[in-house]
């Protein structure tokens, strides 16, 4: 397995930086109203990764390296299309002309800023590995088959969730900027609202093709698919509230309160996930760990329900 991963990693290591680049690419054009463009960059190299993995893997029979290769040519391709777009060739978009940098200040108060998302991103994947660990230990092979479908679907939400806030957190920081507090809460409540609204449909689509999704990945009728069917219903609210909790997280990284957005951040998967995973293991095992998430989003949500409330007034969304 060892040279597997060698074989993969040798490939994918000259991935992050197209990623990383074509991310912050895609998030300057949705914050200039090109969303539609912007998505259509991104799934076309989402679309080239699945269509050469088909290629790679059944017709060339390249293996792990197929995969890798499939992998890092979908990543280009998404930050070609992004890189292309904004060469200085084109006249009303000037942005990757090389200039020296001159106001270090300015860009350690973004990084300050964007603290939230990287202490989110890091202990995430502490809270993944410390639950891979715990369920390797107490549900063996088939408890941590059964996690990876419900990563699958709470991944495939979060997804859908950042796609709104990606849109709005531009639109939110540029409207507290010029002053306009009418315009501040009125795409508060609809982004709100519409947050709220794709919870609750997230729920309510898992709890209804529950049976068919689980389907999809274990024998019906099998003791795995028991397990994976009892995973996924566990974490539904889980699924559904961290949605919302990433999008309070959003709202206060729009108006460059980092403080606030960086303690959500860290409570949600320092404190309460991790927290959520030993406790709920000790008391309930293998159901506790399922469950681990709708805890931690929960008691997530109660402080960030605070924090919108607290700051209404500073930040103009309230009334």
């Amino acid at each position: 397995m060892g040279s597997w991963f060698d074989e993969y990693y040798s490939l994918c290591m000259f991935q992050p930086f197209f990623y990383v680049t074509g991310i912050a690419l895609s998030v300057l054009m949705s914050g200039e109203g090109r969303v539609i463009r912007s998505s259509l960059f991104t799934m076309a190299g989402g679309l080239v990764n699945v269509l050469l993995d088909y290629i790679f893997l059944k017709h060339l029979r390249m293996g792990i390296s197929g995969a890798a290769l499939a992998t890092l040519i979908g990543t280009v391709l998404t930050f070609l299309l992004f890189f292309i777009h904004y060469l200085p060739l084109w006249k009303d978009r000037r942005c990757l002309r090389l200039r020296p940098v001159r106001h270090f200040s300015s860009i350690g108060r973004i990084c300050a800023n964007g603290s939230s998302e990287m202490v989110s991103t890091l202990a995430l994947s502490i809270s993944v590995l410390l639950m891979n660990r715990l369920m390797a230990r107490i549900g063996g092979e088939d408890g941590i088959s059964a996690l990876l479908i419900v990563s699958y679907a709470s991944e495939f939400f979060l997804t859908v969730f950042n796609g709104l806030n990606v849109v709005v957190e531009p639109l939110f920081s540029f409207h507290y900027g010029k002053g306009d507090k009418r315009a501040i809460r009125r795409l508060y409540k609809q982004s709100f609202v519409w947050t709220l609204l794709n919870a609750f449909a997230g729920i309510l689509l898992l709890w209804i093709c529950r049976e068919p999704y689980v389907d999809v990945f274990f024998d019906r009728g099998s003791e795995l698919y028991e397990l994976g069917l009892r995973a996924l219903v566990l974490s539904l609210a889980g699924i559904a509230l961290q949605g919302v909790n990433v999008y309070i997280q959003c709202l206060f990284t729009a108006f460059s309160d980092a403080l606030v957005s960086g303690v959500l951040s860290a409570l949600n998967t320092f404190v309460f996930m991790i927290g959520a995973e030993l406790v709920m293991a000790y008391w309930c095992g293998e159901s506790g760990l399922f469950a681990a998430q709708s805890v931690a989003e929960a008691a997530t949500l109660f402080f960030s329900a605070y924090c919108l409330w607290r700051f209404r007034g500073k930040y103009g969304y309230g009334g």
